[in-house]
């Protein structure tokens, strides 16, 4: 059962990396279901979870589903009488965060390193596409939405689009690559085996920084930059 839960943990990672390029590029058409691809995983990740004893009803899964349940009475409190508009509300908000400690509950330290050293391979050709979009006119294949959307992107300054990666929009980077610089500054500070990996996910992001700093062309990615010089992984 646990080995079971793990490798969904993983189909979990890659469909949260590459759900966009599937509804971008590979099945445009089905661009609406792919948006909860990753429901049905994570589902069954906590029936199986649960089954097996496994799964963390810690402090924080309470709170969250005290969260989740005060923000849909309150959700009808202010009107809003659509059921399923609040459902999927609170799916987008609460759902997938107990899965948080469930992977630290069936993953040992070994696993997650893989995991992570999964994430900085990633960030290499993450960071050549992006700088590929930015460089792309914005109605390029490459720069195509959800759904296959010409123009379908943010736009940012002198005529360039905010470039989101393999993400359906920029949110993904933003999100994904403090992450990234998380995983590589503890790596580096502890000397652990991922030390080669980081380094070319090093360079990467160094020469990303000199070609395509502006390429994001906006605030909040460069309010996550700063925010990982100080992280607080140990």
């Amino acid at each position: 059962m646990e080995k079971n839960i793990k490798r969904l943990i993983w189909v979990y990672a890659i469909l949260l990396i590459f759900e966009g390029s599937l509804r971008k590029w590979v099945l445009p058409s089905l661009a609406d279901p792919l948006l909860v691809i990753r429901d049905p995983v994570v589902t069954i990740i906590y029936l199986m979870a649960f089954s097996s004893g496994r799964f963390p009803f810690n402090g924080f899964v309470i709170f969250s589903g005290l969260l989740a349940f005060g923000a849909g009475v309150a959700s009808l409190i202010a009107g809003q009488t659509n059921l399923l508009v609040i459902l999927y509300g609170i799916r987008i908000d609460f759902f997938h965060l107990p899965l948080i400690w469930i992977i630290a509950e069936v993953m040992n330290r070994r696993e997650i390193e893989k995991l992570c050293t999964f994430l900085l391979f990633i960030a290499i050709p993450m960071t050549l596409l992006m700088v590929w979009q930015f460089q792309s006119p914005m109605n390029a294949p490459i720069n195509r939405g959800v759904g296959s959307e010409e123009g379908g992107q943010i736009f940012g300054a002198n005529g360039k689009i905010r470039p989101p990666g393999f993400f359906s929009f920029i949110t993904g980077p933003q999100l994904f690559f403090p992450l990234v610089a998380a995983i590589f500054l503890h790596q580096v500070s502890q000397r652990r085996r991922l030390w080669w990996p980081c380094s070319w996910v090093a360079v990467s992001r160094f020469w990303s920084r000199c070609r395509s700093r502006s390429a994001a062309r906006s605030r909040s990615a460069r309010v996550s930059r700063s925010r990982r010089l100080s992280p607080r992984c140990r």
